[in-house]
């Protein structure tokens, strides 16, 4: 490649086809974008044609170069390729007076605009300026992702393989989550942040949880979808919204055990090697100790289903001490 050169890859060709028709060179340097990138797209396939005895006939090249010094954009396609396909032309326009990196960029725009499946092209369609990085980023986007508005809003083609992971994450612990949603969702984004809304917004409707460790029943309700969790950390002004995607992986689990005078949330973890649930804690309002008796309470109902909690003296008052301190110096206990 020859990216040292103010025309890079497509300098040695143009070289070449200049001796055979002077001024090609000085053409591609005085022409508009379009004229320009038609010409490229036309070098992109001379550059992938082999050299030797099987190399184009003189004649061939003579033909190809006379054309690229003193054809239209159209013309020039029509030459190389025998037709031009809807929306190419105002396409090459938008790359600018540069050519792409590497010819093979120019191969994969021809392919995606001449493909029978066009939402590759259509995304392109709606687009601004357009580079191979463009043309990568599409390539690496799931068919459901295919949009303009997602292409404005990604940079690499790693957040590309980030989005599609995630989308399919998304598609597969939410119901409502279809391709037509998701699509549509994408064509009413309008802010910057879009896509990170786009996936908060099904993720807060996630409905499809792993196994749970209770069944539920009267005393203990199991929290089951995203909404429930968001309603509960509403209720009990903690943080369990944010643990949407731990309970979504099978991580963590969370239950509301009804008592005799109040409610809890009781947090399961799963055991290795498939050996079920433990108990791990059990939490009031703000995450602040349960009564006594409401966890005794929990840990019964718990040790009933045959999900174990660990057992230790009640330290209730010594974590009452904890707080005490940590509030006066929020270094103590550091070490």
């Amino acid at each position: 490649m020859r990216n040292d050169e103010p025309l890079g890859w497509a300098t040695d060709i143009l070289v070449s086809l200049d001796g055979l028709a002077p001024g090609l060179i000085r053409r591609v340097m005085v022409s508009a974008p379009m004229v320009r990138q038609a010409i490229f797209l036309t070098l992109a396939q001379w550059d992938s044609l082999p050299s030797g005895p099987d190399a184009p006939s003189r004649e061939l090249a003579a033909s190809t170069a006379e054309v690229l010094r003193s054809g239209w954009a159209k013309e020039i396609i029509a030459a190389q390729f025998g037709f031009i396909p809807d929306g190419l032309v105002a396409t090459l326009e938008r790359i600018g007076p540069a050519p792409l990196n590497m010819p093979q960029s120019y191969s994969r725009l021809w392919a995606i605009f001449t493909d029978a499946d066009q939402r590759k092209a259509g995304a392109l369609r709606e687009m601004g300026e357009i580079t191979a990085r463009t043309i990568r980023v599409l390539d690496a986007l799931d068919p459901g992702l295919v949009h303009a508005e997602t292409l404005k809003r990604l940079e690499s083609v790693p957040q590309a393989i980030d989005l599609s992971r995630a989308i399919r994450f998304v598609k597969a612990v939410c119901s409502t989550a279809t391709d037509e949603a998701i699509s549509e969702a994408i064509k009413q984004m309008r802010s910057a942040d879009g896509l990170a809304r786009l996936l908060d917004r099904f993720m807060r409707r996630a409905d499809r949880f792993p196994p749970q460790p209770v069944e539920g029943d009267h005393e203990l309700r199991p929290l089951t979808t995203a909404q429930a969790m968001i309603a509960a950390g509403r209720d009990y002004r903690n943080c369990l919204a944010s643990m949407i995607g731990e309970a979504l992986v099978g991580r963590v689990a969370f239950a509301e055990f009804t008592g005799a005078s109040a409610k809890v949330i009781c947090e399961f973890r799963p055991l290795s090697g498939g050996a079920g649930w433990l108990l791990v804690d059990v939490h009031a309002e703000r995450n602040g100790l349960a009564p006594r008796e409401l966890r005794q309470a929990a840990e019964e109902k718990c040790t009933a289903l045959g999900i174990p909690h660990i057992s230790a003296p009640d330290a209730g008052d010594w974590r009452s001490v904890r707080r005490m301190v940590r509030r006066a110096d929020p270094f103590a206990f550091a070490a």
